[in-house]
């Protein structure tokens, strides 16, 4: 059993502009970003897909209906399994914010723990660590090319998603990740013999 996965994140939000934490809130694209996913949409047009799937928050299905308008003769299905990192209270708020109570939990923490694993940590229990939202996404995409054996599937995503996959694979760390899956961008994973592997990262340079 194979199947290969090309995953995108979603074009560029209003929140995304204003420095907001999104997660399983939503804000709308920019008409920048329309342009831009058009753009994406007329690239992606030249691969061959066998099945689109989404993430079920409005910009996520946004970019997907762009991007699935080439591709008239596939219909979008969209899943909560596809979401955004959940980061509890912090939703709509600004970045700035959930770092500054990041460093103070962590601060907190490492006075009874030795270190803190950022791919498995979490500062509250209402927010997902790194390695659950990857555990979250990669169980649905077993289940996608358990129906797709063979195929090519389109996985429209988030942001965090992409980067929780590629520390989780340990194609890199979040550091080195820091700021560089900017909307748009694009990583391909095969499954074969039951375990995934990045293939490239088209548009992301560690």
């Amino acid at each position: 059993m194979s199947a290969i996965f090309h995953l995108i994140r979603h074009g560029r939000t209003v929140w995304n502009e204003e420095g907001r934490a999104q997660g399983h809130a939503d804000s709308p694209l920019t008409e920048n970003a329309i342009y831009e996913t058009q753009q994406k949409a007329v690239e992606l047009a030249q691969e061959t897909f066998d099945a689109i799937y989404s993430s079920d928050l409005g910009r996520t299905q946004h970019t997907a209906k762009i991007i699935g308008a080439h591709h008239p003769h596939l219909t979008i299905k969209t899943t909560s399994q596809l979401r955004e990192r959940h980061f509890g209270d912090f939703e709509g708020k600004p970045f700035s914010e959930l770092d500054a109570f990041r460093e103070q939990a962590a601060q907190k923490a490492l006075q009874t723990l030795p270190t803190i694993d950022d791919h498995t940590w979490s500062p509250h229990p209402d927010m997902e660590s790194s390695h659950q939202v990857a555990t979250r996404v990669l169980s649905h995409l077993v289940q996608v090319s358990k129906q797709h054996d063979h195929k090519t599937t389109l996985i429209v995503t988030h942001g965090g998603v992409l980067t929780s996959i590629l520390v989780d694979l340990k194609y890199a760390t979040n550091e080195q990740l820091h700021g560089k899956v900017k909307n748009l961008s694009r990583v391909i994973l095969i499954r074969e013999n039951g375990q995934f592997r990045v293939e490239k990262t088209p548009d992301i340079t560690i």
